[in-house]
């Protein structure tokens, strides 16, 4: 049950540094959503090398709409459903031996629009509105080598999807969600994580990921513009993580890790990028336990040490209204520090 009032903001009546003020209310809907999923789940092994998983999920998503601001019967009132959508899948999983898996998958899934993307602007329900849809296929591998001191996978996908929910602006603080037509997004997932040393003492370990992306839009047309072609709106190029972390037996611990975003578009036309960056954190700290009823924690943590600048936010096809450029850039925060201190009692 979800209760969406939208209400007057007065905010351009008052100084700057008042905020938003409440004016007069302008709508009130009420809105029930139905969920219904019957789903079956089976797994067949084939042999001690060969596993196979089958399964299969049919939802039915009803609602209720109901003006309770004005009492009047509206083309956005009243009972809405959505096909009925059904979505298998099949996935296998082969043992080459105790150090070397491979895996597959193909399986349909479903994203219904949520409570805010089915509000237009005028705070009404958008009965227009269709869930996403999308086909995956992947393919990969796991490993665990050396006693398990070197482990990891590396994951390729291909997913289909049609019926895109994207972010529309109209006006100054107007948002809403259109279905986008249909999209590829092709990637690669790598996981690697490596013990570097093991000692009675302490530990030391490496971890990394990385994620690439090439996303596109195979079929989108929007007030008269074809972006058909065109990379997805805010997906970075690649995801790249790397993390070396140190634990020792008498409570202190710490690591350093990197962080890598890649070029990110931030609209439909591909005209206006999100430069790629780099961010540098840190943390030291110490955990011991005081007897059987108290523990102490005390660690130091520095963020974006080399001080980048960078967007952390994109406003997705940002509008500039009067002489006001489109805001499309939200900075992240600069170089910080801080300490923290726990005391814990059982």
């Amino acid at each position: 049950n979800y209760n969406n009032k939208t209400f007057e903001n007065l905010y351009q009546d008052f100084p700057e540094e008042q905020g938003s003020v409440r004016g007069n209310q302008l709508t009130e809907f009420k809105e029930r959503r139905f969920f219904s999923n019957f789903f079956a789940e089976g797994n067949i092994s084939f042999s001690d090398k060969l596993k196979v998983n089958l399964g299969a999920n049919l939802n039915i998503t009803k609602f209720k709409v109901e003006d309770t601001f004005t009492n009047t019967e509206l083309e956005n009132n009243g009972n809405f459903s959505f096909q009925p959508i059904f979505s298998p899948k099949i996935g296998f999983n082969y043992k080459f031996n105790d150090e070397l898996f491979a895996f597959g998958s193909i399986s349909h899934g479903f994203s219904t629009p949520t409570t805010s993307e089915t509000l237009l602007p005028e705070g009404q329900f958008n009965p227009d509105l269709r869930p996403e849809i999308g086909w995956n296929f992947e393919a990969g591998t796991r490993f665990y080598l050396w006693n398990n001191r070197l482990t990891g996978s590396l994951t390729l996908y291909k997913m289909l999807v049609s019926d895109l929910l994207v972010a529309r602006r109209t006006q100054e603080d107007d948002f809403f969600a259109i279905n986008a037509g249909e999209s590829i997004h092709n990637g690669l997932e790598l996981d690697i994580n490596y013990r570097i040393l093991q000692k009675e003492t302490f530990s030391l370990n490496l971890r990394s990921a990385l994620s690439l992306h090439d996303y596109k839009f195979s079929e989108f047309v929007d007030a008269g513009m074809d972006y058909s072609g065109n990379r997805v709106t805010g997906v970075p190029k690649y995801n790249a993580n790397l993390q070396v972390r140190l634990e020792s037996n008498n409570g202190l611990y710490g690591n350093i890790s990197w962080q890598g975003i890649g070029e990110m578009v931030a609209n439909d036309a591909n005209n206006v990028f999100a430069e790629s960056y780099d961010l540098l954190n840190a943390i030291i700290g110490y955990n011991i336990n005081l007897g059987n009823k108290f523990n102490v924690q005390l660690y130091f943590t520095a963020n974006n040490i080399l001080d980048e600048k960078y967007a952390s936010q994109l406003q997705i096809n940002a509008i500039g209204f009067g002489e006001n450029a489109p805001r499309f850039y939200y900075p992240g925060l600069p170089r910080n520090y801080f300490g923290v201190l726990i005391f814990l009692f059982y």
